[in-house]
């Protein structure tokens, strides 16, 4: 799969079919997140959206110290902050989280070492959190007298809960891996040495099945959380989803499989 990057700050790497890694490569800043860095994540994101190939991506940090340190406050002049703040322009994070969001393939985050602030805003933006018995969580805007975006407030909402969401911004404490797993943050920890095979078994294991069941089923869960009640509208754009897949060669191919006790060949048609 061939995606360009515009940016050194995000690298792109294909290493097999249908699966994409997204490394966020500034280690000497702990992968902190610049406007250039997100702006090249966007548009990264946006390529392997369009690619129809694609099938998982992986976001992690390079190095083992951090899957991020937070975004790059001090680029910043106050004016362009509070103008990113209250919507005047767009926020590089908010563009850069609902990017990923919107991917239609499955997305993880590998976790190593820290993860705070926009980081981890950026984690809680994947669809499945894998993190290193290594990794430390924060969420410091209490600290520095910064009121956080709500929209990165919904998604801490969605994964853990309005309880555990007010103590992890009230405090803006560290916390361990532990931890995170304990009020569901991250769905596995592993030893640092094994997270990365395990991630990566994990994403072919949903590579291997059919595309339109996974990615449907992804705008399923997203059109639940996101349109509560359900309209109408909702109903019919997820009863196309179903109907798509009725039709599809890759139900014909998965049936066969099963009958002829064999992994199902799937070609996301």
């Amino acid at each position: 799969m061939l995606v360009q990057s515009p940016s050194p700050e995000v690298q792109v790497v294909a290493f097999e079919e249908g699966l994409c890694t997204r490394v966020l490569n500034r280690p000497e800043r702990n992968n902190a997140l610049s406007g250039s860095l997100l702006e090249a994540l966007r548009v990264v994101l946006e390529r392997v959206a369009a690619a129809e190939e694609a099938r998982v991506v992986v976001l992690t940090g390079q190095g083992e110290k951090a899957f991020s340190g937070g975004y790059e406050i001090a680029e910043l002049s106050a004016e362009a902050l509070e103008a990113m703040d209250t919507g005047r322009i767009p926020h590089p994070l908010h563009l850069a989280t609902e990017a990923l969001a919107r991917c239609p393939v499955p997305t993880l985050a590998l976790i190593r070492g820290v993860a705070m602030g926009g980081g981890l805003d950026l984690a809680l933006a994947c669809d499945i959190r894998i993190a290193a018995d290594n990794a430390r969580f924060c969420m410091p805007p209490a600290r520095f007298g910064i009121l956080y975006h709500y929209r990165g407030i919904q998604r801490f909402l969605r994964a853990v809960g309005p309880a555990h969401t007010m103590e992890l911004f009230f405090t803006g404490r560290q916390f361990d891996a532990a931890r995170a797993r304990e009020i569901g943050l991250v769905s596995h920890v592993l030893p640092l040495a094994a997270v990365e095979a395990f991630t990566y078994e994990l994403a072919r294991e949903i590579a291997a099945n059919a595309p339109l069941s996974v990615t449907g089923t992804k705008a399923i869960v997203r059109r639940h959380l996101e349109s509560w009640p359900l309209t109408a509208e909702d109903e019919e754009a997820m009863l196309a989803l179903i109907a798509r897949c009725a039709r599809s060669e890759d139900l014909r191919e998965g049936t066969q499989a099963l009958v002829e006790r064999r992994p199902g060949r799937f070609v996301g048609r």
